[in-house]
């Protein structure tokens, strides 16, 4: 009998795995290529994952790209490059992302081929090194700003921008002075990007030329200076509605940012007087919702009635939420009037917002509409309620916030016990002490917590 003859693994993977990623099932090609990982020779695997990053599913390209990481080994940087070149637009974007996923030592190598390469890989050669937070990539952004292609030199200007380098406030003025108003724009927002007083008086400089006055102020409104605001708001007037426009969306983002309300609403009084109102209204009726939510913020600074519920109403947008608040508390600070309508809200939002604005404000002509809401029927506007009734901080309110102790949920429970603690002038401790005693667990447990909290030495 002859011994059985030891079958070639390579043709046997290839013949396998080769059938599973032809399938319909994306399921089976794609558990076809997570086996992979399993296999030792890896210079058979590379050819198959290299050929996957072109597939018509991205889950199958995602997980190729997983695979190939996994094995970390230079050459495979070096091969996802060399698939930069490739004329499958899916090969080139998963190779583009493998990279990316790779860090820093994919950016030296794509710094070392960046010169040789052709314009469209020199392209996603700067897009991913670009990503990559890595400041030594700034050099080779700097000269690609003198490269033959202009798309180059935008992607370069982009980067440069968002990698925030102080170092190229001088290539971008020397881009400035050149008659291309396309890599201008990219310039002035590389310029609103990386701050700083020099990039700051570029800007001011630029808002005498019409051309670039646009760009100019939202670059400026990127860096919020409250310094030039005053050197922006006059440009409300502007010939063009564009310029308009723009203006008074960055108004806007310097409020939102670290400019206050006060400072806002001051400049506004100085140039605009008694116009101001009128000046903003058409805005409240814009199409446009960036202009549309800029005009609720700003006319509500202006103590405008009608407004204020539209600022309540704008809560379910996250990203202004913070703003939000600070607004209803400039408001409540000096016109509270305005909002003791909204305690009584059919909308548990809305008195949520306010519970915790009142709070905010420190102002006492809340205490009453806060302790009404302690009995609310929505959990987080009688926790809200309490917090906020300690940050006003009257003894006299104690009494109202120990029912609270035996509150279904213990969130609220334990916010009326840190309440109660801060306004410990207003605690009996002896009868805090007899609770101890008490038939109900939840009250001797609270009434222990508050105990500790208070310090009390005798307790």
């Amino acid at each position: 009998m002859t011994p059985d003859k030891k079958p070639d693994m390579k043709k046997v993977l290839n013949y396998t795995i080769e059938s599973l990623l032809h399938d319909e099932d994306v399921e089976i090609r794609r558990d076809a290529v997570c086996s992979l990982r399993g296999f030792k020779d890896k210079s058979s695997v590379v050819p198959i994952l290299l050929d996957c990053l072109g597939d018509t599913d991205w889950r199958i390209r995602k997980t190729a790209v997983e695979v190939l990481l996994s094995i970390k080994n230079r050459s495979i940087i070096k091969v996802l490059i060399k698939t930069l070149h490739s004329e499958n637009a899916n090969a080139r974007n998963a190779a583009a992302e493998a990279l990316v996923a790779s860090g820093n030592e994919a950016v030296e190598l794509l710094i070392e081929t960046f010169v040789s390469s052709p314009p469209d890989v020199k392209k996603f050669i700067i897009d991913i090194i670009g990503t990559s937070g890595d400041m030594k990539v700034v050099e080779l952004l700097l000269r690609a700003v003198d490269d033959e292609d202009d798309n180059i030199k935008a992607t370069a200007i982009e980067h440069l921008g968002n990698l925030k380098s102080i170092l190229a406030v001088d290539t971008l003025l020397s881009v400035l002075e050149r008659n291309n108003m396309w890599l201008n724009f990219y310039a002035v927002d590389a310029l609103g990007k990386i701050s700083g007083e020099r990039a700051t008086k570029v800007l001011v400089t630029l808002l005498q030329r019409k051309d670039l006055r646009k760009p100019a102020i939202k670059a400026l409104g990127i860096i919020a200076d409250a310094d030039t605001l005053p050197l922006i708001v006059p440009f409300l007037k502007d010939d063009s509605k564009s310029v308009r426009e723009e203006t008074f969306i960055t108004i806007g983002e310097f409020y939102k940012k670290h400019v206050t309300a006060e400072e806002v609403t001051g400049i506004l009084w100085k140039f605009f007087g008694d116009e101001t109102e009128s000046l903003f209204m058409p805005y409240f009726s814009s199409n446009k919702e960036e202009i549309k939510k800029t005009s609720v913020l700003l006319l509500a600074l202006l103590k405008v009635k009608e407004v204020v519920a539209a600022v309540f109403d704008m809560y379910v947008d996250e990203d202004l939420l913070d703003t939000v608040k600070k607004t209803l508390a400039f408001i409540g600070s000096s016109s509270p009037e305005l909002l003791m309508p909204f305690f009584s809200s059919d909308d548990a939002y809305h008195r949520r917002i306010l519970s915790e604005v009142a709070g905010i404000t420190g102002d006492r002509v809340f205490i009453e509409p806060l302790i009404s809401l302690l009995k609310d029927n929505d959990s987080h506007v009688r926790a809200n309620s309490a917090n906020a009734l300690s940050m006003i901080n009257d003894p006299e309110v104690v009494k109202h916030l120990k029912p609270l102790m035996l509150d279904q949920y213990e969130d609220i429970q334990e916010a009326a016990i840190r309440a109660m603690a801060v306004m410990k002038d207003g605690l009996d401790i002896d009868e805090i002490t007899g609770h101890l005693s008490d038939s109900n667990l939840t009250m001797r447990k609270n009434s222990a917590k508050l105990l500790k909290l208070v310090g009390d030495r005798m307790a």
